[in-house]
């Protein structure tokens, strides 16, 4: 297997307040296998006022490797919004389901993690 040492840039919450921090991650053999899974779309009210439309997979769907329970707990805790992976940024997002506008839909598709 390849190993990768890759470089994000991501945000940690602190109550209301984020912090951008840049941690280094390991990626173990590059891009993983392609997964069925429901990829949801809804638009919400951010906690700033903005409005966010966002793509994006439920942590039931995603591959067991991509999923820290306790690191999603904590979040959820503090923000009281749900952990998703955001399928057009490719990364770990917060969706508030307290202000969603209209409908959220949802359709099955192929995704590749």
């Amino acid at each position: 297997m390849k190993l990768q040492n890759i470089h994000k840039e991501v945000k940690t919450y602190s109550g209301l307040k984020s912090q951008k921090k840049t941690r280094h991650f390991n990626n173990i053999g590059g891009n993983m296998s392609n997964s069925n899974v429901t990829i949801f779309n809804g638009t919400f009210q951010k906690q700033n006022g903005e409005r966010r439309t966002m793509r994006f997979i439920r942590k039931n769907d995603l591959p067991s490797s991509m999923v820290n329970e306790a690191t999603i707990r904590t979040l959820e805790g503090k923000t009281g919004s749900e952990v998703v992976y955001d399928v057009e940024a490719r990364q770990f997002r917060q969706f508030n389901w307290k202000t969603v506008e209209g409908d959220v839909t949802r359709t099955s598709s192929t995704f590749n993690f």
